[in-house]
């Protein structure tokens, strides 16, 4: 099933600029390409409707809760932490 106001990964993000992001899953099961934003970009973390992070995210088609993000200003990095995918 598809939930219309969750994002699908690939599609998240312009894979341009400084910014690293990541994704890390919790049991390991998987594993995402990097891609690339602008701190601007942060914005497509939240739903515009709640105005609240996204608490799950599709990768790949596949749904999975979103357990936390991380960001690191050094770094320039945003690393995504997602938990176990749903049962679809």
């Amino acid at each position: 099933m598809l939930w219309p106001n969750q994002p699908e990964y690939l599609q998240m993000f312009s894979n341009d600029g400084p910014i690293t992001v990541k994704v890390k899953f919790s049991d390991k099961s998987a594993s995402m390409s990097e891609r690339k934003m602008t701190w601007q970009e942060l914005d497509c973390l939240m739903d515009q409707e709640t105005k609240s992070p996204y608490s799950h995210i599709y990768f790949d088609t596949h749904r999975f809760s979103i357990l936390r993000y991380e960001i690191d200003l050094v770094k320039n990095l945003l690393t995504i932490i997602a938990g176990s995918p749903e049962p679809q």
